[in-house]
């Protein structure tokens, strides 16, 4: 009976305020035998990624009790539906150990009839409310696995007390890292690439195009000015059969002495690069397959518009100055 009202103390009006708020049913046990605890799957079941204890927290806690303090009481669940099952934390890995080194007995709110999505969630949620503190990169990973599981963006950053601009972006890097993945790219290629760089080729409109531009990008170490021409070129084309030879172009011409490869056209008869009229020659093919003006305008994203612009213009300018150079060469 002492040790059951000594342990009464470590019930927390807000920790039962939490639970009931969250819909569960659950039960406070003041001396739960700490043989009921399945311990492995407890350090198994945290919302750290990295180690599943700090030795400073558990020793401070250990300290606590043995001065006489009294510690919150941990959050819990049985693992399963049996009678018997042992009984995995929700909350709390830091104060079980505690308890396990200095009593027999563990104050405990036990969780009855929870779904483990749910359990997984409160997991994840009780960190961000005590204990000890998460990194940014174990609430980010918190933060996929609600937006995994139907969770509103918004209620994900309050959830982690992340920018829903953070949450947005690691959302698009796993996508795209999942793409990449699809069309074959080796993952430890694909992650040699920045983050930027990964994000944008994200954009990219067909995977046609996605898996030889992100292999230029790796192969000729694009800079994000470079990457963000191409992919709004590229995404400019309808043609997923045009996209490609957009690509294999750039490949051929632009980079190919960035790369140590020679244009494919011409390797075998010169072995060389191609001369600046075969590269023009192949621009304007490019653009005589272009869809009308209309047509492109209208898959352009307004945040892309004025780089789009800022290229054609480009293009205006140069194809201007080669038009009167050659009108000029006719008339000599």
């Amino acid at each position: 009976m002492a040790k059951q009202t000594m342990f009464d103390a470590a019930r927390r009006p807000e920790v039962e305020s939490w639970l009931t708020e969250r819909g569960f049913k659950w039960e406070f046990l003041a001396a739960v035998p700490a043989d009921d605890f399945d311990y492995d799957a407890c350090l198994r079941n945290q919302a750290r990624t990295g180690e599943p204890l700090s030795e400073e927290t558990v020793e401070r806690y250990t300290t606590a009790i043995a001065n006489g303090e009294i510690l919150p009481a941990v959050v819990a669940a049985p693992a399963g539906a049996k009678t018997n099952a042992k009984l995995v934390t929700v909350d709390g890995n830091h104060r079980l150990t505690a308890f396990r080194a200095k009593s027999r007995f563990v104050p405990a709110y036990v969780i009855r009839g929870a779904s483990q999505a749910a359990l997984i969630s409160a997991t994840m949620e009780a960190n961000t409310r005590h204990g000890m503190a998460l990194s940014e990169a174990d609430r980010m990973h918190h933060a996929m696995w609600y937006l995994d599981n139907g969770m509103d963006l918004n209620e994900v950053a309050r959830r982690t007390g992340l920018s829903r601009t953070s949450i947005r972006r690691a959302n698009k890097l796993i996508e795209a890292t999942g793409r990449a993945d699809d069309v074959g790219i080796l993952r430890t290629r694909w992650e040699a690439l920045n983050p930027y760089i990964r994000e944008r080729l994200a954009t990219i409109s067909t995977d046609e195009a996605f898996k030889p531009l992100a292999e230029l990008c790796l192969d000729a170490k694009l800079t994000t000015s470079e990457l963000n021409r191409l992919a709004t070129a590229i995404n400019a084309i309808r043609s997923t059969a045009q996209q490609v030879q957009f690509v294999q172009q750039a490949r051929e011409t632009e980079f190919a002495d960035r790369i140590g490869t020679r244009g494919l056209r011409n390797k075998a008869k010169r072995g060389g690069q191609q001369t600046p009229r075969q590269r023009m020659a192949i621009v304007l093919g490019l653009a005589q397959v272009l869809p009308p003006p209309e047509a492109i305008v209208a898959t352009v994203l307004p945040d892309e518009a004025r780089a789009l612009a800022e290229l054609v213009d480009t293009a205006i300018e140069t194809f201007g100055k080669i038009h009167l150079a050659l009108i000029q060469k006719v008339d000599a």
